[in-house]
């Protein structure tokens, strides 16, 4: 991850998540680099996000901040925030149900 980043932050449930992008992944879908922020008090809520490429493919992790559960999915198709948010959401949602998290989503 860079040292720099950016933020979206996206509202589930009525909860406040950070999510912290990669250069990479900001200028992909159009987000600027904004300033840090502390770590969410909520430790479920506060994400980070990469893109990187193999064998030719784009593909975007997802990354609990301070767990560290992770999370991938195809970055195909991604082309600004919102399409990222809500296949971030998806994703995570689908995940953590499958792996018994029920409860935190």
């Amino acid at each position: 991850m860079a040292s720099e980043e950016s933020v979206l932050s996206s509202t589930s449930s009525g909860t406040i998540m950070i999510i912290r992008l990669s250069h990479q992944l900001g200028k992909k879908i159009g987000v600027k680099t904004t300033q840090s922020f502390p770590l969410h008090s909520n430790p479920f809520a506060d994400w980070s996000a990469h893109l990187f490429t193999a064998d030719r493919t784009q593909y975007i992790i997802m990354v609990n901040t301070t767990s560290l559960y992770s999370v991938m999915t195809f970055g195909r198709g991604i082309t600004n925030d919102s399409k990222f948010l809500g296949r971030m959401t998806s994703v995570l949602g689908e995940f953590l149900r499958d792996d018994g998290f029920t409860f935190i989503w």
